[in-house]
């Protein structure tokens, strides 16, 4: 069955998170960069996959939500233990660095958890 619309915010929701990714944001980390594009690439193809209704697009696109929830997950877990790491090492300059970790926290669960659990919502 296709799914156009879904196809298209697969896509477009891949070309975000590689713009934020490995664009705006970058990490020194190689296991980071290859997780975002491993991501990225899984997000395209299940994107194509819904654009052209193979049979499997719909798996293909649950697999894809659970890795962005997934990486999000480890996103927001690496971020929360950032953020207790400058609270506590760096006193009251930490803790405003801790709170500037939490707002980051609301946007990558907003880019990342939120869209791939409305997505697996709508693929049922």
């Amino acid at each position: 069955m296709r799914r156009p619309g879904l196809g298209l915010f697969n896509l477009s929701l891949g070309a975000l998170h590689a713009y934020l990714g490995l664009g705006l944001a970058p990490s020194r980390r190689p296991l980071f960069v290859g997780m975002v594009v491993g991501l990225v690439a899984l997000e395209a193809v299940a994107g194509l996959a819904l654009l052209s209704g193979i049979r499997g697009a719909a798996r293909l696109a649950r697999v894809a939500c659970v890795a962005m929830i997934g990486f999000g997950a480890l996103t927001i877990l690496g971020l929360c233990a950032s953020a207790g790491y400058l609270r506590g090492a760096y006193g009251a300059l930490g803790q405003g660095l801790a709170l500037g970790a939490v707002v980051a926290v609301v946007v990558v669960s907003h880019l990342f958890v939120v869209p791939g659990v409305w997505q697996l919502w709508r693929l049922k």
